[in-house]
């Protein structure tokens, strides 16, 4: 029972809903003995004299597999039923040492049953298929704001309403981020409020975006993720932006990426502007 103790396996799909596979002490379902759950890679070589020189490395993504122990036939036709209405699957995997949620997007491929043993217990092998790294979710977000309120001013006359612009006001917005992945992370990027046809560079790599926008308010959402997304206010505009290769669409390096944002041209002054930047850092 030392594994239950230290370890968390939990599954969410695309609703949302999660399903617990190591719940409390003495309390199935729970995982059995899991494996897959590291790294492992295909390396091809060439010997030159006498050594090697490493052409390509490849992670196999080797599927994940062990047992889950249920208690009764009740339990595995609830965990059969969510996996069979499923299509989308997390499987979060978390000890003690860990601060932040770790998952690895899934397949599922097998849930065996069994007969009961002498305990009363059904222990059934599974199969998820990897499809990811091990992944930790992360957001960053600057906003630029100017307010807006009533106040008193000479000499349009007492409780005249006014805007009144806070200083500092700027129409460029900067991240950084760090990444501790070795190749490219896709990331997504939300922005919200006022806007006249945004732009990006990330210092770092190069990658930029540029978007025509007919609006000048509302959300704009880029996503790199597959499917790639560009939309704004839930309407596709990938057709309507010039782009070549990956352009338009945000990727991180690994390391320090330093982003710049340009809301909109000197002449504007959109009165709140907020952006989300969402990535995974993955561990492969």
């Amino acid at each position: 029972m030392t594994d239950k103790q230290i370890r968390e396996f939990y599954l969410i799909n695309e609703h949302g809903k999660k399903f617990e596979m190591l719940g409390p002490f003495n309390k199935t379902p729970f995982i059995y003995q899991p494996k897959g759950l590291g790294l492992e890679r295909d390396i091809v070589t060439t010997p030159i004299i006498n050594q090697k020189y490493v052409n390509d490395i490849v992670n196999k993504f080797i599927d994940i597999t062990g047992s889950i122990v249920f208690s009764s036939y009740v339990q595995y036709d609830a965990l059969e039923y969510y996996l069979t209405f499923s299509k989308e699957l997390k499987l979060y995997y978390s000890t003690v040492e860990q601060i932040d949620n770790q998952y690895f997007d899934v397949a599922f491929k097998k849930l065996e049953q069994s007969e009961k043993d002498n305990n009363g217990l059904l222990i059934c092998p599974f199969a998820f298929e990897k499809l990811s790294y091990l992944k930790k979710d992360h957001i960053a977000t600057a906003s630029n704001i100017v307010s807006a309120g009533d106040h008193t001013t000479f000499p349009l006359g007492v409780d005249t309403p006014f805007f009144l612009f806070t200083s500092g006001y700027s129409n460029k917005l900067y991240f950084t981020i760090y990444s501790t992945t070795a190749h490219l992370i896709p990331a997504r990027i939300e922005i919200n409020g006022g806007y006249t046809n945004p732009s990006w560079i990330n210092l770092t790599n190069g990658y930029e975006g540029r978007y025509s926008i007919a609006d000048s308010s509302g959300e704009i959402i880029i996503d790199s993720n597959y499917p790639q997304i560009m939309e704004e206010n839930g309407r596709d505009i990938t057709q309507e932006q010039g782009r070549k290769g990956e352009e338009n669409f945000l990727y991180l390096s690994s390391g320090k990426n330093e982003i710049e944002f340009t809301i909109a041209p000197t002449t504007a002054s959109p009165t709140y502007t907020e952006i989300k930047i969402y990535w995974s850092n993955e561990k492969g």
